[in-house]
């Protein structure tokens, strides 16, 4: 506890310090994610939600502007005191396991054990993405719109709709990853998974639930450490992962998220969830949570991942995780410029 206190002191004094010099960066609250079976899976994240925040929507905060999940403002009054050092906490209660970012290969910037290997979650949307475009079951960001039907996953409200491939990453909708693994196939699906070497390219899914093509990059058997996340990433950038040129291309297009400073783009893609004990089964009290990508600017690209875990709170591990990374690109851009 005292560790945590001391970590929510430098936080919160680094909030209002950094605020001087650049816009603060504030994550925003999704909806709580609720469980399929024994299983939860945090799949959303960057919805504003400004009653959660404490915020009426005439205040300061709400006049902020909202990029890819999260909020900036340029102003701060006493009152956001007690909201600042809240999510300061947040920040600080949560566990950065790892935060890596290599720029052709090249270490700039390491934090905590990559080496460990994790479920990947909806960050595993990035590697549906192009196997879906290159198998032709995707056609392009519009294509397909795949209506949604009683019996798939629908805990959030905003899933039950139709959903292009630009929706399916926007919204991270569970039941279209579903829709598209079962159109693939377990024989293709366990190809490009070993195409890929993706991680321990684990599919078996939970143990003796045969779910495979549903469950098995959440919180399940498939698992990946940042360190194989940035090299799948960098493989995507150098189209070395097999797949067709449309592929990469589109893939790419539906994760960008938005441009940071000095004309940098970012790309990439959240995803958060139970952690698993090492019994294999989910505790419920911890979620983990991704964001992987990179941001490029003309021939300059820098991939990263980030990966943490937290005490379940309203704020997803996912959106968590991309607000750290954030904060630590933008940074690291200051630091690297030439």
């Amino acid at each position: 506890m005292n560790k945590i206190f001391s970590r929510w002191i430098h936080t919160t004094y680094h909030f209002f310090t950094s605020f001087l010099v650049t816009p603060i960066l504030f994550p925003v609250t999704p909806a709580k994610a609720g469980a399929q079976g024994n299983q939860h899976s945090i799949e959303a994240s960057g919805r504003c939600r400004l009653q959660d925040l404490g915020c009426s929507p005439g205040s300061p905060l709400s006049r902020g502007r909202q990029v890819g999940g999260i909020l900036l403002t340029q102003k701060v009054t006493s009152s956001m005191f007690w909201i600042i050092a809240l999510l300061a906490f947040s920040f600080a209660s949560a566990d950065t396991r790892c935060f890596l970012a290599m720029e052709k290969n090249k270490i700039l910037k390491q934090e905590g054990d990559c080496e460990n290997r994790y479920s990947p979650r909806s960050s595993f949307k990035i590697a549906l993405g192009l196997m879906g475009f290159d198998a032709g079951i995707l056609v392009d960001e519009m294509t397909p719109e795949i209506p949604f039907k009683e019996g798939y996953y629908d805990y959030f409200e905003i899933w039950k709709q139709p959903h292009t491939p630009t929706l399916w990453m926007k919204n991270s909708c569970v039941w279209y990853s579903q829709v598209l693994t079962k159109k693939l196939g377990i024989k293709k699906f366990r190809k490009y998974i070993q195409q890929f070497k993706y991680g321990n390219q684990d599919i078996s899914g939970d143990r003796d639930k045969n779910n495979s093509l549903e469950r098995s990059w959440l919180s399940s058997s498939l698992k990946i450490s940042c360190k194989e996340q940035v090299i799948f990433l960098q493989k995507l950038l150098d189209q070395k992962l097999g797949v067709n040129s449309k592929a990469y291309a589109l893939t790419k297009n539906i994760i960008f998220i938005d441009e940071l400073e000095d004309g940098w783009k970012l790309y990439g893609k959240t995803g958060a969830g139970d952690v698993s004990r090492d019994d294999g089964t989910l505790d419920e009290k911890r979620q983990g949570g991704w964001f992987v990508g990179w941001i490029e600017k003309e021939a300059r690209a820098i991939i990263f991942a980030c990966y943490i875990e937290q005490d379940t709170q309203n704020i997803s591990a996912g959106a968590q995780a991309k607000a750290m990374a954030k904060e630590k690109l933008i940074r690291l851009i200051q630091e690297t410029k030439c």
